[in-house]
């Protein structure tokens, strides 16, 4: 049987749903990823692309308030004038940075293979260096949701000896999440293996519309 391959950030979908949203979540992304003509990742791309390009040109209020017009879809031009609004807002919390290259790389957990591409990298004038993770959905993030996709950022980044700490960045509320030092790293560890399985449970178990 061949190896189930998704993204970080799909993966990060899966981790922050609850109840019976999870298989829900999961049927969708494979759904998604065994339809040729699926868009819904490129959905959110052009606010990577204007917070990334923002930062280098220093012209992120420009191209962040320019995103509701890049809307092609139903809806997508409120989604869009939130997530400028967010990203206007952490760019106020930080000191400027300088956007850097990214490291890219995968993290294995058996069966499942997770795609990991930070959509941005930075550092800063003291020399901290982050690798940015986007986590554009509506629904809030809170550190519980987001120690799933930090630790698979965490594995990657650590595997290519590049020295970034990982975030996860909640666009829409501008705001950033990190695994602080008293976590238990072990206890969260184990907690991924255990999410990784039931992905791969959930995906076997998807009816995929034909």
């Amino acid at each position: 049987m061949p190896r189930i391959k998704v993204t970080a950030n799909s993966f990060a979908d899966f981790a922050c749903a609850q109840g019976p949203e999870r298989p829900r979540i999961v049927q969708q992304i494979r759904h998604q990823y065994e339809d040729p003509d699926c868009r819904a990742f490129d959905y959110y791309k052009p606010v990577a692309d204007a917070l990334r390009e923002g930062l280098r040109a220093r012209d992120a209020e420009q191209r962040l308030g320019d995103l509701p017009k890049q809307a092609k879809l139903k809806g997508q031009d409120r989604h869009f004038a939130e997530l400028a609004q967010g990203a206007a807002l952490l760019l106020t919390r930080i000191p400027a940075p300088e956007v850097i290259l990214s490291p890219t790389g995968s993290v294995n957990f058996g069966d499942l293979v997770v795609s990991v591409n930070p959509q941005i990298a930075v550092e800063f004038t003291d020399g901290r260096r982050e690798a940015w993770l986007l986590y554009c959905k509506e629904k809030a993030l809170n550190q519980d949701m987001a120690d799933a996709p930090l630790l698979v950022l965490e594995r990657m980044l650590a595997s290519k000896l590049s020295g970034l700490a990982a975030r996860v960045i909640d666009v829409r509320r501008g705001k950033r999440f990190r695994l602080t030092a008293n976590r238990n790293r072990q206890r969260l560890n184990n907690f991924l293996d255990t999410e990784a399985e039931t992905f791969v449970k959930y995906w076997h178990q998807a009816v995929v519309a034909a």
